[in-house]
């Protein structure tokens, strides 16, 4: 059975430590609170809270005892809630008006959890966010919305998955379903690198085996050596900076008018 002096030393997590009293309080909320009154013993009232050996006395004691208040676990989110009911008390007013959506999901927690996100094109701002993905989640965010929310909508990205595009189709079949705008370019960017990859494996055998049947003597060759210049004509040069070529993509994906340029299914 663990006694109240102990239970009081866990809560503060403090050692060496005098429990003088403690007491039970409500608030005018109804919020409970304990308020504890604490000090150290005799053989550590003058430890350094660093190195823990003692040391000279350099505050004087004083008769007024000090206050130290413990923040409840969920005081930021507290915070967070009640500024953002200040800021924003009808969120409800983000669905209103919505032309240009795009629907995306993302993972949090090493991957292991994914929350579904839904953000105005025209506000560069997001206006629905649930956790979990797939087609029972996204399902609430079109329940949710009114015939004439739902009729306002006109334009739907994503990355191309199967459960949004039924989604699309069941609640906003007359709008205009496309790949957004990132995906595009990720997946060229990806289709790029695989392409260089294999173009730089061939341009390493093959200068391998240029240098294999064009072996240099011994010490440093000349610059007019022609066995030099084969060789250094088989690194395949040309391939360095070739992803830039991704930034005409961006350009065409990536700017305000990006809407035109992505393809459609």
């Amino acid at each position: 059975m663990v006694s109240a002096n102990t239970l009081c030393k866990n809560v503060l997590n403090v050692k060496n430590t005098v429990i003088e009293n403690f007491n039970l309080y409500s608030d005018e909320d109804g919020v409970k609170h304990i308020r504890i009154k604490a000090r150290p013993n005799k053989w550590h009232e003058n430890d350094c809270p660093f190195c823990h050996k003692s040391c000279p006395a350099y505050d004087k004691h004083s008769s007024r005892p000090t206050t130290w208040r413990g923040l409840d676990w969920e005081t930021v989110g507290r915070c967070v809630n009640r500024a953002l009911h200040d800021l924003e008390p009808e969120r409800s007013r983000r669905l209103d008006g919505l032309v240009n959506i795009g629907i995306d999901e993302t993972s949090y927690k090493k991957g292991h959890k994914y929350i579904t996100v839904i953000f105005n094109h025209d506000t560069n701002t997001v206006v629905w966010a649930s956790e979990d993905h797939g087609k029972s989640v996204l399902e609430k965010f079109y329940k949710q919305l009114t015939p004439e929310q739902l009729s306002s909508i006109k334009v739907v990205t994503g990355d191309g998955a199967k459960w949004i595009t039924e989604c699309v189709n069941e609640y906003t079949p007359d709008c205009a379903h496309c790949v957004d705008s990132f995906h595009v370019v990720e997946w060229a960017m990806t289709a790029l690198d695989e392409v260089r990859k294999d173009i730089w494996h061939d341009a390493c055998s093959e200068y391998k085996q240029v240098k294999k049947d064009n072996p240099c003597g011994k010490g440093r060759p000349k610059k007019d050596d022609p066995e030099l210049a084969i060789v250094k004509a088989a690194k395949a040069d040309e391939i360095k900076g070739s992803a830039y070529m991704i930034k005409v993509l961006c350009f065409l994906f990536d700017t305000k008018y990006h809407m035109q340029y992505i393809i459609s299914f």
